[in-house]
């Protein structure tokens, strides 16, 4: 209730009183007031008012005191939303952070690296100077886009291979070609169009780009 008081009441009260005064321009019972004068003695001060100009500067105080109440519960308001909503963006920060995260994580769990062994036609028993030796793949979409591969050799059962690592295959990739040539004699191997499933891949001779 003392809040309704200060925030309603009080301002009502003195927009009455205001429009009170004004009647007494208007309306018989001025006449009266407007005789009558107030008057105050303040620091050896006499001052004369007239009592509608009191009861004017009551009304303004009145308004004056109800529209700062107001203002300052509507700041303490704006305050409190503004916390709430802070908080609230906090937490989807951390939300949104954490989501980040698992979407992350998903599509690591669904990139696959992968160790090739490949067999180069015509060398079963030894294999090129791998210095010598530029290995790459290109997949669907982008065909004209080389990607890189190192090299080691490797020997199973006394035959030579190469193992090469593919790191980052997604589930659909197509390789549209492999192609591992020597530099030094020219010479070309390649596989074409397969997806990365199998663990070995025989690569046959092709003829070597001029």
């Amino acid at each position: 209730m003392p809040d309704q008081f200060m925030k309603i009441l009080l301002p009502a009260a003195g927009i009455l009183i205001i429009l009170f005064c004004l009647g007494a321009y208007f309306f018989k019972y001025g006449d009266r007031l407007k005789e009558n004068i107030q008057e105050f003695h303040m620091f050896g001060a006499d001052l004369k008012i007239s009592i509608i100009t009191v009861f004017v500067m009551v009304g303004l105080i009145f308004i004056f005191a109800g529209t700062y109440v107001n203002i300052v519960d509507a700041n303490a308001d704006l305050k409190t939303e503004l916390t709430d909503q802070r908080k609230q963006n906090k937490e989807l920060t951390g939300q949104i952070s954490e989501l980040s995260g698992q979407i992350k994580a998903l599509k690591l769990s669904q990139n696959k690296t992968l160790d090739y062994f490949l067999d180069l036609d015509g060398q079963d028993n030894t294999l090129p100077d791998i210095k010598n030796l530029r290995i790459c793949y290109k997949t669907w979409g982008a065909e004209d886009r080389e990607v890189p591969l190192t090299c080691k050799p490797y020997t199973f059962n006394e035959k030579q291979r190469l193992q090469v690592t593919m790191s980052d295959l997604t589930p659909g990739t197509f390789i549209t070609a492999f192609i591992v040539k020597d530099v030094g004699t020219n010479q070309q191997w390649k596989a074409s169009n397969f997806f990365p499933l199998s663990p070995a891949l025989k690569l046959n001779k092709a003829t070597a780009n001029p």
